[in-house]
């Protein structure tokens, strides 16, 4: 059969499990505790990374969103030759941000 002990000896001395701990070893109760710990642990880390992931892309959506609304109605507030003008200048500012977004991702 096997031996309860590393050291294969096959009889159990009620000093070892003592003597184990004091050298540094660990409980075995304790270390399937600190499994399930950072196990649990681990599940709640990727919770808040996609929530995280799921906040940012909220964020992107309602800033576009927001953007287009204030452009929208800025822009129809503009004479034909300033629409013009202003959207000149808004193909200009684009140009930056998408290199942006293409650094990012």
């Amino acid at each position: 059969g096997d031996a309860p002990w590393p050291d294969g000896q096959g009889q159990v001395d009620s000093l070892r499990p003592h003597m184990q701990l004091e050298d540094g070893g660990s409980s075995p109760i304790k270390s399937h505790a600190q499994e399930r710990h950072d196990a649990a642990l681990a599940g709640i880390e990727q919770r808040v990374k996609d929530l995280s992931l799921q906040m940012n892309i909220f964020a992107i959506i309602s800033f576009t969103v927001a953007g287009c609304l204030l452009w929208a109605w800025y822009y129809d507030q503009l004479p034909p030759d300033q629409q013009r003008q202003a959207h000149h200048l808004a193909l200009q500012v684009s140009i930056p941000v998408v290199a942006l977004f293409f650094t990012w991702f």
